[in-house]
């Protein structure tokens, strides 16, 4: 009886053996086997059964494994320069699998639904960056939007600062305006739309600028403003608009909500604030109730060495002030259009601001963005300059 048992015993495991014999080789791009471990898709362990003497059992131990992932090509789906891609034209072209696949590997990102981005871009990007990206997506899905506002701003390549919402602010199709899905619609007047070089539709920069004006903060819409209306020093680039355009853009919605916002940023605009820095230094002086200052402030230099401009000077209290920090040679000559060499640009700067002090005795205050932005230690500078606070400033 016990011969009959192993005897019937040994038969089973060679059966066993012989049907695992002729079970078909698992897909490499499924598993990788190390010894007795396989690796999913993912990278998952998983113990494959071994087969000795037609005993089936798991193994106990793991070997080093790698991770395997599908290779797709993401760069040939359909999709917007960007980077912007959209399971519906996935789908037309019968590639939605790869997308889907993708998203599930973390390869690509959902900015919203149905519109993804590859995810090392989008990790990468920059804010202004990932707002783009978000416009791109919108345009994706709605191919004849308008896009104004904020929105309008970033595709006229303009400088955001101090803007908070990630919204996209389109013109409302109807008679009227709504929030959903991250997009704002507006009914107001918002003049004429032009096709940008990008492919994009946005609203004309005076009604863009206006729009933001009446809807953002003083800082964001004087920062855009200021950069609309700059002519460069170096080069012969021209403004982009000009004061007379925004007022006759502004006087052509009225009466609209914020109009004395909008009033009040279109006072304070001017042509000589050559970086947003400069902007936002202008509002902080202002917050803080120091004196305004005369922007590029110009003077002579001596031996005949030409002209100096200074970003802010007050004559009346023997003070000027440059917005340029650790920069303050190369940042400001480089976004001009000076291309001349660093060296030569060290030495000219160090020279200029001697010159300055040797000419009109005054003293020099030098601050970066972040002191700029925090505000305290723009105060600190100034008034350790000798600018004395003369009104109890505006409040932010």
């Amino acid at each position: 009886m016990r011969h009959f048992v192993r005897q019937r015993a040994s038969s089973r495991g060679a059966e066993a053996h012989e049907v695992a014999q002729r079970a078909p080789q698992r897909s490499p791009r499924l598993a990788l086997h190390s010894g007795d471990v396989g690796v999913g898709i993912h990278g998952c362990l998983a113990r494959t059964p071994r087969h000795r003497n037609g005993a089936r059992r798991w193994a106990n131990e793991a070997e080093p494994v790698h991770m395997i992932r599908a290779v797709r090509d993401l760069g040939s789906l359909p999709g917007r320069p960007e980077g912007i891609m959209s399971a519906r034209a996935a789908r037309e072209v019968g590639r939605d699998h790869e997308l889907r696949g993708a998203r599930a590997d973390g390869q690509v990102v959902a900015i919203r639904r149905g519109v993804y981005v590859d995810a090392a871009r989008y990790g990468g990007a920059s804010a202004d960056e990932r707002q783009l990206m978000r416009i791109a997506a919108v345009a994706t899905q709605r191919p004849n939007a308008v896009f104004a506002g904020t929105s309008a701003a970033i595709l006229h390549g303009l400088p955001v600062v101090g803007l908070r919402s990630t919204e996209v602010v389109v013109l409302a199709a109807g008679s009227s305006g709504r929030r959903r899905n991250g997009v704002r619609e507006i009914v107001r007047p918002a003049g004429e739309w032009e096709m940008l070089g990008s492919g994009f539709r946005a609203t004309s920069i005076a009604a863009t600028l206006i729009e933001v004006a009446r809807s953002e903060s003083l800082l964001t819409a004087l920062t855009m403003v200021d950069a609309a209306l700059h002519i460069p020093r170096f080069g012969a680039v021209g403004a982009i608009c000009t004061r007379d355009e925004l007022q006759e853009q502004f006087e052509a919605v009225l009466p609209i909500p914020g109009s004395r916002r909008v009033a009040a940023v279109l006072e304070r605009a001017t042509v000589h604030a050559e970086t947003p820095l400069e902007t936002l230094s202008r509002v902080r002086i202002e917050e803080l109730g120091f004196p305004q200052p005369e922007l590029q402030l110009r003077i002579e230099r001596p031996r005949g060495g030409g002209f100096a401009y200074l970003d802010f000077g007050w004559p009346e209290y023997g003070v000027w002030g440059e917005a340029d920090g650790d920069g303050k040679y190369l940042g400001s000559a480089r976004r001009a259009g000076d291309r001349r060499d660093a060296a030569l640009v060290v030495r000219e700067e160090k020279r200029r601001e001697d010159e300055v002090r040797a000419v009109t005795n005054w003293s020099c205050a030098r601050w970066d963005w972040t002191e700029a932005w925090r505000a305290a230690p723009l105060r600190s500078i100034l008034v350790e300059a000798g600018l004395p606070v003369v009104g109890r400033g505006r409040r932010r």
